[in-house]
């Protein structure tokens, strides 16, 4: 049953596409190679699984997806299941993605300058940093947060720097009137930071 909804979605989104799209009609009417050519079975099963691998794969494409289907008059009975059903993929691509950044840090981390970074990234946090994961209510969605708060650019730019050389990401930084605030949303740098030490971490 849920093969044959996902099925009617994605020739939804396919002619969708079609009929608003002039460069995406014309590349597929190239591929049908006759202009009055009707789509195959075949070819709407194609649809539908581009249309699902996108859906599950580009966050912002599901939001807007998600957004649509919250429109009872269009989809008055799917709404729910699709709703939960994006939800548990979502998940589940989230924690693919970390298992796969985990596994990545761990081979890299056995290299001597990796090592160098990732204890002068926990120095910067003994001295003045926090590592916090709390929980957000009703849904108990987890947040894991970073922070370090310097009194000098020159330390700014260096902690920006080996927390992206390490994690790939760079620090947002806000600037106050005698010292600076970094903050950064990270599982995977949180994760590996507490089983070091504390860091003056809450987890709430």
């Amino acid at each position: 049953m849920e093969k044959s909804e996902a099925g009617k979605r994605g020739a939804i989104g396919f002619w969708n596409k079609f009929n608003t799209n002039p460069a995406f009609k014309k590349d597929v009417l190239k591929k049908w190679k006759r202009k009055d050519k009707k789509p195959t079975k075949k070819a709407c099963k194609e649809g539908a699984k581009v249309f699902w691998n996108k859906f599950y794969s580009n966050e912002k494409f599901r939001k807007g997806i998600l957004k649509k289907w919250k429109n009872k008059k269009r989809y008055p009975s799917k709404i729910k299941k699709a709703a939960k059903r994006a939800a548990k993929m979502s998940v589940r691509i989230r924690q693919l993605k970390y298992e796969k950044e985990l596994r990545k840090f761990k081979k890299q981390i056995k290299e001597k300058k990796k090592k160098i970074l990732l204890a002068r990234l926990c120095g910067f946090l003994v001295g003045d940093g926090s590592v916090s994961i709390r929980k957000e209510k009703p849904n108990n969605n987890l947040h894991y947060t970073i922070c370090f708060y310097p009194d000098h650019i020159s330390m700014v730019k260096l902690f920006n720097k080996t927390f992206s050389m390490l994690f790939d990401k760079i620090p947002k930084t806000k600037v106050e009137k005698k010292y600076y605030i970094i903050r950064i949303n990270s599982k995977l740098a949180c994760n590996i930071l507490l089983s070091f030490n504390k860091f003056g971490s809450l987890v709430w």
